[in-house]
């Protein structure tokens, strides 16, 4: 038998307040929740699982296709392959000054 999603506000001052505790809380009394920007994972094993489970948690199933990060394989690894040399460390420290 499934239990109904609980919601919570991840963005609400209680908890930006106390975020440790809040999500210390949260992962105690369940493995996930909704809130209006998505579904959070709490536990490390469940964002490792989804996260490396493309073909049942989909990156793609959002509103804006952003690229790379909302593409699955294998077209994220071609996204990837072009994106990746702008942010190579060199190309990382060049910034630093400007982004100080």
């Amino acid at each position: 038998m499934s239990r109904p999603i609980p919601t919570w506000e991840p963005l609400s001052p209680e908890v930006l307040a106390d975020q440790l505790g809040a999500y210390d809380r949260m992962r105690a009394t369940c493995p996930l929740a909704e809130s209006p920007r998505g579904v959070t994972l709490f536990r490390h094993a469940d964002v490792v699982a989804a996260a490396t489970d493309p073909a049942r948690f989909s990156s793609a199933a959002t509103a804006r296709r952003a690229v790379p990060n909302a593409i699955d394989p294998p077209e994220h690894a071609a996204w990837r392959a072009l994106t990746d040399p702008f942010f190579a460390p060199a190309r990382i420290t060049a910034l630093e000054p400007r982004v100080r």
